[in-house]
């Protein structure tokens, strides 16, 4: 499947920008707030800005959203072709690629980029209802709040995992010691082999706690 076809059953659905790499896994979670376009985080969660009748239910609702479970993702197949969100001429801007690698790869070199066996995991449907309800109270309690911190933000509902990623660059690719490096760093079991058309397969395994790519909703949709 590629990223189109993942939009058209994830509408709200962005790749984590390359500026994201320096986050620790499980730093970012469901209901983190984003500012919108650049898709950087604010700071804030909406779990901490609703008005839950009491912390208990805050703690109650936190524990929820850090512990839901990673289910398939609604894919056609367990894979994803990420080749198309690699801009021309420049750099892959996806954040699960060690860095020191991603500068090496480039639009024109890469022949396929997947990641393999695609998960979601989401905010529960009852604690969503119950959130979005909060928010219409939110909204008239304290309209001024919900415009400057939620409204015109955008809320990650769904944020996509995957355990490997597999690259297919072209014949004259070549990996540099620095990039190579990178690479066995960020999973001892990487590997990097010519095949018989002599295209360069890069493989490695992703964090098991830290997102690829999410599914964001903006703030004043949230409710619905």
């Amino acid at each position: 499947m590629d990223f189109s076809e993942f939009r058209d059953l994830y509408p709200g659905a962005e790749v984590l920008p390359v500026s994201l790499s320096s986050y620790a896994p499980g730093l970012i979670f469901k209901n983190d707030i984003f500012h919108p376009h650049r898709f950087q985080p604010t700071g804030q969660a909406l779990v901490e800005l609703l008005p839950f009748a009491t912390e208990a239910d805050r703690t109650q609702a936190r524990n929820q959203l850090t512990t839901a479970p990673h289910v398939e993702a609604s894919l056609a197949d367990s894979n994803l072709d990420l080749s198309s969100e690699i801009t021309p001429n420049a750099t892959v801007k996806i954040a699960n690629v060690p860095q020191q690698l991603s500068a090496e790869i480039t639009n024109h070199r890469v022949l396929s980029f997947q990641f393999g066996n695609v998960t979601a995991t989401t905010i529960p449907p009852q604690l969503r209802a119950q959130m979005g309800q909060l928010l219409t109270n939110l909204r008239d309690q304290n309209a001024q709040l919900f415009r400057r911190a939620i409204a015109g933000n955008f809320v990650a509902q769904t944020f996509f995992y995957a355990d490997s990623v597999e690259i297919t660059m072209d014949r004259n690719f070549a990996l540099s010691a620095t990039a190579q490096s990178a690479l066995q760093q960020a999973d001892p079991n990487a590997t990097v082999k010519t095949t018989q058309n002599n295209t360069v397969v890069i493989s490695f395994k992703q964090p098991a706690n830290c997102p690829f790519a999410m599914d964001l909703v903006k703030g004043r949709q949230f409710q619905w």
